[in-house]
């Protein structure tokens, strides 16, 4: 009997015993495609394409940018707190800004508007006792990439609370690069329209900048113009349809080369290109006789990474005023 009664306990305490490894509070992690120990640069192309990418928008694959926290035992708290260097996004964040920042599984309801509409984060029950949520920055570094003057210091802390009261702590750094391609007008706004008459054309300077940081895969230029024999000779000169200055063929080198317009290897591959288009001015000037028209030229470049980027310069041609 006695030796029974031995045989019971040792199988309850054993029981027991796998019932407080079933009770032991599990620890909350956090990992992510980027590193949560060192400080990450992170390239404004690659945020773009990471957000068309969600949208479905760009073939091009980047890593997705997102940080995710596993509690086994369900989250009770997800709190994200924002330091950074660029007043601008931390006065329009500043539910970020103050402390202890933002709870994901309880926010107020101004917080959970801005989580829903601004930066398309998980909320509320979507994340209070959850074991597994991910948060993407790739909102978060869109907007970040659109604020003048650039962000030197982005830093998110998260802290993590599960239902058994167990905390982790981790910090994602972030130090932005714009590699993005610029395409600007050289003493002008690119919004704005030029207006040139035949006495100006001659000594007219249109020059637009670009910038590519990768450099120029392909630099399409489209010629739109309400002048009839500008726009003859445009099709004469096999200009007529969308062109890739990097791609030409043997006439149109001719023709824009004459015209002081850079091409083939003088673009391909370059991170800087002035495209100038000062000698289209007293080509156009020179059909004015048929009454004054407007013509666009359109810009687009695709940087190495794919990048692209298109801006329209406007050009009128006016008569001399009498």
């Amino acid at each position: 009997m006695k030796k029974l009664l031995f045989i019971a306990a040792a199988v309850l305490a054993v029981a027991c015993g796998k019932d407080d490894e079933k009770n032991e509070p599990k620890a909350v992690m956090f990992n992510s495609d980027m590193s949560l120990t060192e400080v990450n640069t992170i390239n404004y192309s690659d945020v773009f394409i990471a957000l068309n990418s969600r949208a479905n928008l760009s073939p091009i694959q980047v890593a997705p940018m997102v940080v995710t926290v596993n509690a086994a035992d369900g989250i009770e708290t997800l709190k994200l707190e924002l330091s950074t260097d660029n007043q601008m996004i931390a006065g329009m964040l500043g539910e970020f800004s103050a402390a202890g920042g933002i709870d994901l599984a309880n926010p107020t309801e101004a917080q959970a508007e801005l989580l829903n509409d601004m930066l398309h984060w998980p909320n509320g029950l979507n994340v209070e006792g959850k074991a597994s949520v991910t948060v993407s920055m790739a909102a978060i570094f869109g907007l970040v990439s659109n604020i003048p003057g650039g962000v030197n210091r982005f830093d998110i802390k998260f802290t993590a609370t599960s239902t058994k009261d167990v905390t982790a702590t981790t910090t994602l750094k972030v130090k932005f690069v714009d590699d993005l391609v610029q395409i600007v007008g050289r003493d002008f706004d690119m919004a704005e329209e030029l207006t040139f008459n035949a006495t100006e054309a001659a000594d007219a300077e249109v020059v637009v900048d670009i910038a590519s940081p990768t450099g120029i895969k392909n630099m399409f230029i489209t010629i739109d113009t309400e002048g009839a024999a500008f726009a003859g000779v445009l099709a004469q000169a096999g200009l007529a349809e969308r062109f890739d200055l990097c791609n030409l063929t043997a006439g149109q080198q001719a023709v824009l080369g004459g015209a002081g317009v850079v091409n083939g290897d003088a673009v391909k591959g370059k991170t800087e290109l002035a495209f100038d288009v000062s000698g289209f001015v007293p080509m156009m000037a020179a059909f004015l006789a048929m009454g004054d028209f407007t013509t666009e030229f359109t810009v687009t470049i695709v940087d190495d990474r794919g990048y692209t980027a298109t801006e329209t310069l406007t050009i009128a041609m006016v008569a001399d005023a009498e």
